[in-house]
């Protein structure tokens, strides 16, 4: 039953600690059987110290709690064995905090009668038990090899995603582009078809594709986007009914728009934003009020309305910077000390200022400053200098794009007034 399951953990949890088996196992068959059944293991310390590489010192890191989780995991008994998966993974998350375990080592009397009972077990058992290991004990390590490599490789791909995510938001990002270029050499190695493996394949490149964007680096950052794009895809069609795999191909498709962008691709960057924008509503129906989505949303809207505006159709353009600003407008009442909403609205009001400033009439002009002066505001209030530096070239970006547009009001505004003295004069 599934407590054979907590047997094979128990022998891989060994083999990862000591890099051997808690048996003999290059003996003739009917002996190999025999330590199994009978003999116990040698305690995970104890095999350490006969350990001989430099990469094991003598029982660095082992002590007595993490020596007995591994013996209750390969107790003969298996009612003396941890009765399922998430109470072997229990006792573990309890040692790594420091906290008493629940396993307990075998008392004298228990260690006792094991021993006396060691030189009883029928012969017939061992005859079968022969039989199957001969058949099956090397496709059992194989199998229990190849899972704990495919969990190795998840958890250092997970380690790396979220220490390059945390360098990339201090601003070291070659560091992070190095860190996640780790996350896929891992993924080379490990063949395994597991979700896990793959979200975190995707990950990896769509952050790649994003850093190098950033950089202005577009032709380094295309393929990572091509391969992030395909790879959502195919993750979404495979579990349609999965929202996460939905969400990873929206993200990849804002992700393709904005390499569109880059290349003034204004057409295929507007059908990307599209899609990304359709899925994002889908999703807002299946969870209402989740923030993160209505956030993604704002922001689709905002890429679409500068497509529209670039391919000339300024009714459109407007509509979706409009809806921009109701999002975020939304999102900043109901958090308004959240730095992150104060940002968002800020750049929605920039870029509906940008459009007026576009109409070129007085009035238009005159709401314009109104909503620029407004975005000033909410973003010297946000630049906080115990910010993720990410944030705060964000807030620096933003005030930039404010104050040129305010210069070009003004500048508009000179010229609307030199023409009028000079028509005067006339």
């Amino acid at each position: 039953d599934t407590r054979s399951d907590i047997y094979s953990l128990g022998i891989v949890l060994y083999q990862l600690l000591t890099e051997r088996f808690p048996y003999p196992v290059d003996e003739p068959p009917r002996t190999v059987c025999d330590n199994i059944i009978s003999r116990s293991p040698l305690p995970v310390r104890q095999a350490l110290r006969g350990h001989k590489t430099a990469a094991y010192p003598p029982a660095v890191g082992i002590d007595h709690d993490l020596e007995t989780i591994v013996a209750k995991a390969l107790a003969k008994e298996k009612e003396r064995r941890y009765q399922s998966a998430a109470e072997l993974a229990d006792d573990l998350e309890r040692f790594l905090a420091g906290d008493a375990i629940v396993a307990k080592a075998a008392s004298s009397l228990y260690v006792l009668k094991k021993t006396v009972r060691k030189h009883r077990v029928p012969t017939a058992l061992v005859t079968a038990f022969v039989l199957i290991f001969t058949i099956g004990m090397t496709a059992m390590w194989q199998r229990a090899e190849g899972i704990a490599k495919i969990a190795q490789a998840k958890l250092s791909m997970g380690a790396l995603l979220k220490d390059g995510s945390v360098r990339r938001d201090e601003g070291r990002l070659q560091q992070a582009i190095s860190l996640f270029e780790g996350v896929l050499e891992i993924r080379d190695t490990v063949r395994a078809n597991d979700p896990v493996i793959r979200r975190y394949e995707y990950g990896a490149r769509h952050r790649l594709a994003a850093l190098y964007y950033d950089r202005d680096e577009t032709e380094k950052a295309q393929p990572y986007c091509d391969a992030a794009v395909e790879l959502a895809e195919e993750l979404a069609s495979a579990d349609p009914q999965n929202l996460e795999w939905k969400r990873l191909r929206g993200f990849s498709y804002v992700l393709h728009g904005r390499m569109a962008i880059s290349r003034n691709n204004w057409e295929d960057a507007r059908a990307d934003f599209e899609k990304g924008a359709m899925i994002c509503e889908q999703l807002r129906r299946a969870d209402p009020g989740n923030k993160s989505l209505e956030a993604e949303l704002a922001s689709i809207c905002g890429y679409l309305g500068e497509c529209y505006a670039k391919l000339g159709q300024s009714t459109e353009s407007h509509g979706y910077y409009q809806a921009a600003y109701d999002l975020r407008q939304e999102m900043f009442d109901a958090e308004p000390d959240v730095s992150d909403r104060a940002i968002g609205l800020a750049e929605a009001l920039n870029n509906l200022a940008a459009w007026h400033i576009v109409q070129r009439s007085p009035e238009d002009h005159r709401l314009a400053l109104n909503l620029l002066r407004r975005a000033e505001l909410l973003l010297t209030d946000a630049d906080n200098p115990g910010h993720l530096a990410s944030r705060r070239r964000d807030v620096a970006r933003l005030l930039s794009m404010v104050q040129r547009n305010r210069q070009i009001i003004r500048n508009a505004i000179e010229q609307r007034s030199l023409g009028a003295a000079q028509s005067g004069s006339g």
